[in-house]
């Protein structure tokens, strides 16, 4: 079963790998933390919504489409509390 799980976009690359994506740090308000890489990368500070699958893997959609998903470690939560209580940069 899937849920979705807003993310906060914790840091975006300013550079790209040999496919052109930029690579991504996804970060929930419970501190699930992933890398993704995409294209055309939402801002830094911007919430997206993901689906999650039961085994806690992040999955594309057609509303937010991503490649090379990675697990990271749980976010630290003053990390987490600096992310979600900050405004988004412009």
């Amino acid at each position: 079963m899937q849920k979705t799980v807003e993310f906060k976009v914790a840091a975006v690359s300013s550079n790209t790998n040999s496919f052109g994506l930029y690579q991504m740090v996804l970060v929930s308000r419970s501190g699930m933390a992933f890398t993704a890489c995409k294209s055309d990368p939402p801002q830094q500070g911007a919430t997206i919504s993901i689906p999650v699958a039961a085994d806690g893997v992040i999955t594309s959609s057609v509303a937010f489409h991503f490649e090379i998903p990675h697990k990271l470690e749980k976010a630290p939560q003053d990390v987490v509390d600096e992310l979600w209580t900050t405004e988004p940069t412009t």
